[in-house]
C-alpha cells in the first residue's frame, strides 16, 4: 500500500502475515529509499554512457590522427607523384616522338625507293619507337648505294647512333667514294672510331654492323659487308654472299681494316635481300630457339618468285608465327629488292666473285 505522511512524502506500507502467530508484520518505507537503488542504476548507467562516449571519441581521434590522416596524406602524395610521373612521361614521350621524326627524316622516302628499284619491300620494326637499325640510300650520278645498318643499342641511344652514321655515310659517298662498298666501309670504320672514341676516358664501346650494295647500270651489283650478308635469289636457287667477320667503329676494330668487295652479275628476275640480326636472332618456336639463317633462306627459296610486295607479308607472317607471344628482342630491318636492268645483259651469266 502507499500513502502520504504528514510531511506529504510518499510512503510505501508493506505487511506480511507470520505463520507462527496471528501477528502481522508491517513495514513502512519512504518511497525515496525504495527508488534510491534505481537512481543509483540511472547514475551508473549515465556515467557508463559518458565513459563509453568518451572512449569512442578518443578511439575515433586516434584513428583519424594516427591512421586516417597519414593514409589520406599517402593517397594525396601518391596522386601528386602520379601526376608528376605522367607529366615527365609525357615530356619523355614528346622527346622520343621528336627523335622518331628525326630518324624517319634520314630514312629514304617511298618515292626515292620506288624510283631506284624495279620492285622492293622494306620491313623496319624498331623494338621501341626508335631504334638502332637504319636503312640508307644515296644516288650520285649513275651510282646507287644502299646500306642496311645495325648500330649498337636500342631505343633513343640506338637512334642517336644511326643519326651519327647517316651523315658520315653521306660525306663518304659525296667526297671519297661512291662506287666501291669496301672502300666506303673502310672509311666509315676510320671516321666512326674518330667520332666515337675521341676521349680515352669514355668507357662505352659503340659501333655498327653494316651491309652495302652498289650498282650503276643494273647489270652488276657490288657488295661488301661487316657482319651482314647478302642473300641472292636466282633462277637456280638462293646464294648467300657473306660479309666480313668484323664490325666497324668499335674500339677493337683496327684502323687499317680492309673489307672484301664481291661483284655479282645481275640477270633479269634476280632478287636481293639484306637483313639485320634482329630478324635472324628472334627467339620462338617450340624450343624457343632463334629464327636462324636456314629459316630465312627457306622463306626466300619458297616465296622469292612472288612479287616483292607480296613477299613482305610472308616474311612478316613467318616471323610473327614463329615468335608467337615472345617479345621482340632486337630492332628488325629486312629489305628485298630487284634492280632495273633495262633488258640488257652484257655480263657473263656465271657469277663472279671479285675480292679487290
Amino acid at each position: 500500500m502507499e500513502y502520504q505522511n504528514k510531511k506529504d512524502e510518499l510512503t510505501d506500507l508493506i505487511y506480511q502475515s507470520l505463520k507462527s502467530t496471528d501477528w502481522q508484520l508491517v513495514l513502512q518505507i519512504p518511497r525515496s529509499e525504495n527508488i534510491g537503488f534505481l537512481n543509483t542504476i540511472k547514475i551508473n548507467t549515465l556515467v557508463a554512457s559518458l565513459l563509453s562516449f568518451g572512449l569512442i571519441v578518443f578511439v575515433f581521434y586516434l584513428i583519424s590522427t594516427r591512421i586516417a590522416d597519414p593514409f589520406k596524406r599517402a593517397v594525396l602524395l601518391s596522386q601528386e607523384l602520379d601526376n608528376m610521373v605522367q607529366e615527365r612521361t609525357a615530356k619523355i614521350m614528346d622527346s622520343i616522338d621528336y627523335a622518331k621524326r628525326l630518324q624517319e627524316a634520314i630514312i629514304p622516302g617511298d618515292e626515292e625507293m620506288i624510283e631506284a628499284f624495279k620492285e622492293h619491300f622494306v620491313i623496319w620494326r624498331p623494338r621501341d619507337l626508335v631504334g638502332g637499325d637504319l636503312y640508307w640510300f644515296k644516288k650520285k650520278g649513275d651510282d646507287h648505294v644502299l646500306a642496311v645498318v645495325d648500330c649498337t643499342g636500342h631505343g633513343v641511344p640506338g637512334a642517336l647512333m644511326t643519326m651519327t652514321v647517316a651523315p658520315i655515310l653521306n660525306q663518304i659517298v659525296e667526297d671519297v667514294c661512291s662506287n666501291d662498298p669496301a672502300v666506303i666501309l673502310k672509311e666509315l670504320n676510320v671516321r666512326m672510331k674518330a667520332a666515337l672514341h675521341k676521349k680515352a676516358s669514355v668507357v662505352s664501346d659503340d659501333g655498327a654492323d653494316i651491309g652495302i650494295c652498289h650498282w650503276c647500270s643494273g647489270q652488276y651489283l657490288n657488295f661488301a659487308g661487316a657482319r651482314i650478308a647478302l642473300y641472292v635469289k636466282t633462277a637456280v636457287g638462293v646464294q648467300v654472299v657473306k660479309g666480313d667477320r668484323y664490325s666497324v667503329g668499335y674500339q677493337s676494330s683496327e684502323l687499317d681494316l680492309l673489307f672484301n668487295k664481291v661483284t655479282l652479275p645481275v640477270e633479269e628476275g634476280d632478287r636481293f635481300y639484306l637483313t639485320t640480326d634482329g630478324y635472324l636472332d628472334q627467339n620462338g618456336g617450340p624450343k624457343n630457339h632463334s629464327f636462324g639463317k636456314k629459316r630465312f633462306t627457306a622463306l626466300i627459296n619458297d616465296y622469292g618468285h612472288l612479287p616483292l610486295a607480296v613477299q613482305r607479308q610472308f616474311f612478316e607472317d613467318g616471323l610473327d608465327d614463329y615468335k608467337q607471344d615472345e617479345e621482340q628482342r632486337d630492332d628488325i630491318t629486312v629489305i628485298g629488292f630487284q634492280l632495273i636492268t633495262n633488258g640488257r645483259n652484257v655480263v657473263d651469266k656465271e657469277r663472279v666473285l671479285d675480292n679487290d
